[in-house]
């Protein structure tokens, strides 16, 4: 039997050069993360309805929008999640794409948006999700995608779910392929993939209430010098 070629896109130079910085951050933060857990595993979680400082008056939800849901929301983790809001329906539910948590596309579903901000600097299209505009509204606003990087954005998802097009400059800002099934990136899309299943079934079944917070206390986002 004659099995069907496979044709497999390489990596280019610089997907190879942004996948080994990646490479360098994922080793460091697992040894990183390693010590969290054994830090955190004496701490007990809190139960019942969690109260945190919230966003007030700008918990309304649009497109376009920079949202961070409160760090330690989740059992098992500190670590601040930064969601772009990609669109909102008329039932309510807000499209979301999470912020990696490193500095380097590592993906093909992965852009790098020109931010210089770490944790603004990759959206991972790959672990997009629904959530409901009330549990979303119950997250800190933090900024606002200019009409250019809204304009890049949707380009790439239409590129990775519909298979449009995607122009030169923008397809450069995509992670590498992810061939091998011993690669590293394995073990990190299963824990992202995690991460954001239990945020989706966590959102399925509590009712978060975030007081008003003092304007000092927001998260402010960083400039939007471009990428170099």
């Amino acid at each position: 039997m004659k099995l069907p070629k496979l044709n497999l896109k390489p990596a280019s130079d610089q997907q190879k050069h942004r996948l080994a910085r990646w490479l360098e951050e994922w080793e460091l933060f697992r040894h990183i993360d390693e010590g969290a857990r054994n830090i955190e595993a004496d701490i007990p979680f809190p139960s019942g309805k969690r109260s945190i400082v919230g966003s007030g008056k700008n918990s309304e939800v649009i497109a376009g929008q920079i949202r961070l849901f409160f760090p330690g929301l989740l059992p098992g983790t500190s670590r601040p999640l930064y969601f772009a809001v990609l669109d909102v329906d008329e039932r309510g539910s807000c499209l979301l794409a999470p912020f990696g948590r490193f500095a380097e596309p590592c993906l093909p579903d992965e852009y790098l948006t020109g931010r210089k901000v770490s944790c603004l600097r990759v959206l991972c299209f790959w672990n997009r999700l629904y959530l409901p505009v009330n549990i979303v509204g119950n997250s800190w606003f933090a900024d606002m995608l200019s009409p250019a990087e809204r304009w890049s954005i949707l380009s790439v998802l239409e590129h990775i779910t519909a298979g449009f097009p995607l122009a030169k400059h923008l397809a450069s800002l995509l992670g590498p392929p992810c061939w091998h099934p011993a690669d590293p990136r394995r073990d990190y899309i299963a824990e992202e993939s995690d991460l954001i299943q239990t945020l989706q079934r966590f959102s399925q079944r509590e009712t978060i209430q975030y007081p008003e917070h003092k304007p000092s206390q927001r998260k402010a986002a960083e400039d939007h010098d471009e990428y170099e």
